[in-house]
């Protein structure tokens, strides 16, 4: 499976999915990050630090690739056809069955527009006379990460396993986290007991299904299955075929 994770910035896939990501990658799925943005308009750290950090945290996780798609930091705009265009192009290279994206409902605009730039780009890129370049690719599904809007999650993935690594992927962006730096600007991001709400949300998700650490995900719609056991198999790798002859 080709898995794409998309963040409006850098550390936005680490704090809401890094551990769904670092599973995926674990069980040798081909899982790339895509940020929109650099981050360029942080308060804290520079554009060069922060894509420092990316590829930092990308090691952790195991990704296989990432990517900053270089669109303006607070300045997203899922109206804007250049933008949207510029994702269906990653899209039709990467060609991912599956998109990890921000939901619609947040308190920062360009996670807002981030989560709408996905959805018009997962559908036009399956169009056969859009203008922008590769072959048209029309075969991926979306869930939606949880950012600071809570919602009722309709998936729920055990990540205990790889919640540690979770946490040191967000740890890798020091500039934003860090408020003993001394550049650092005081932000909700760097406040004290930040960290600790990831935590607790990752625990009582755990709690809805009896592990330590769960990450929650949102899909529009049915979610259409082929074979009804995938809702129950669980496990800390991939799954094995049985050897030949064996039952």
């Amino acid at each position: 499976m080709k898995v794409m994770a998309v963040g409006a910035h850098p550390d936005d896939v680490e704090m809401s999915c890094g551990g769904l990501v670092a599973k995926l990658a674990f069980e040798g799925h081909e899982v790339g990050i895509a940020d929109l943005t650099c981050g360029e308009m942080g308060s804290s750290g520079t554009e060069k630090t922060r894509l420092a950090e990316s590829s930092r945290a990308a090691r952790i996780l195991g990704v296989s690739w990432r990517v900053c798609c270089g669109l303006p930091d607070s300045g997203l705009d899922h109206s804007d056809t250049e933008q949207v265009y510029t994702l269906v192009g990653l899209l039709r290279e990467r060609t991912p069955s599956l998109v990890l994206a921000p939901w619609r409902q947040a308190r920062h605009p360009d996670h807002t527009e981030a989560a709408e730039i996905v959805r018009r780009a997962v559908f036009l890129a399956g169009l056969r006379r859009l203008p922008v370049a590769g072959r048209p690719h029309a075969s991926t599904k979306v869930l939606y990460y949880m950012g600071d809007s809570r919602f009722e999650p309709t998936l729920v993935v055990d990540v205990t396993r790889f919640f540690e690594k979770k946490m040191r992927s967000i740890h890798a962006y020091r500039s934003q986290f860090d408020r003993s730096r001394p550049d650092a600007f005081p932000t909700r991001l760097n406040a004290p007991g930040f960290l600790d709400v990831i935590e607790n949300r990752a625990r009582y998700l755990g709690d809805i299904m009896g592990v330590k650490y769960a990450e929650g995900f949102l899909h529009e719609g049915p979610v259409a299955v082929d074979d009804p056991a995938a809702l129950v198999v669980s496990g800390g790798g991939p799954r094995r075929r049985p050897k030949k002859g064996s039952r």
